[in-house]
């Protein structure tokens, strides 16, 4: 691939994620709504991170931090969530916005090509097609809801040592995440195996199956380990 094609494929997936944001802040602040959502953000970084190389999804979720930073500067949440203190305007921290969106493209990237190497071969369309990339959207939001908490609660808890924990686990959870969860797991099939027709999203991870076993073996290994550190990472913020 020349330069200028790489350049052009890093604008067009820089102009999906700034699309992406667009439409998260007009549902958002357009229906009032008291979450500040990124539904269709994540839903964006998860398909590209499918479709494209581990550069490009990682490039995916680096312009996705730091677009959620800019929003949270420019456009501060327009309610404030019980007793936490300017809530929303955490993600103004780096750390709190960047670190997990650059992880949902990896972890993403990852996974599907793990869950495509144990399903993709199954004669099934469902199971073959649609359920890796399910199980993809379900690691990408999980991996963005997690993290986020746990890097919020650690400069929350620094900040405020009154901070509400279970305020901060029934907006962020139970609001943030059951929303995009079930959004990404029903819309990034559909978009992924849908564009993974057109040439210029010509998935290259269709050719998993002729990946060794050791190669397989090691990502399952590397999912393994991901999922272990959402656990982990789950259990801290609830625990305190």
């Amino acid at each position: 691939m020349t330069r200028s094609k790489q350049i052009t494929r890093l604008a067009m997936i820089a102009a999906l994620v700034f699309s992406g944001i667009l439409i998260d802040s007009i549902i958002t602040y357009g229906l009032t709504l008291p979450i500040k959502i990124a539904v269709a953000t994540t839903v964006v970084v998860i398909t590209i991170s499918i479709l494209c190389t581990l550069k490009e999804a990682l490039f995916a979720g680096l312009v996705f931090g730091i677009l959620s930073v800019i929003r949270a500067l420019i456009m501060p949440s327009l309610v404030q969530a019980a007793t936490i203190n300017n809530f929303w305007l955490s993600f103004a921290n780096p750390f709190v916005a960047i670190v997990p969106r650059v992880l949902i493209g990896l972890n993403a990237w990852l996974a599907f090509r793990t869950f495509k190497s144990m399903f993709g071969d199954k004669e099934n369309k469902f199971i073959s097609k649609t359920l890796p990339c399910s199980l993809t959207a379900f690691t990408g939001v999980a991996t963005n809801t997690c993290f986020v908490a746990l890097i919020m609660f650690f400069f929350k808890s620094i900040s405020e040592p009154n901070f509400a924990l279970w305020d901060f686990i029934r907006i962020y959870f139970a609001g943030n995440f059951l929303a995009e969860l079930t959004v990404a797991m029903i819309l990034v099939p559909f978009l992924a195996n849908g564009l993974s027709r057109v040439s210029y999203f010509k998935r290259e991870s269709d050719a998993i199956g002729e990946m060794s076993t050791k190669m397989k073996a090691v990502m399952l290994t590397s999912l393994a380990f991901i999922f272990c550190l959402i656990v982990l990472s789950t259990v801290i913020v609830i625990t305190g």
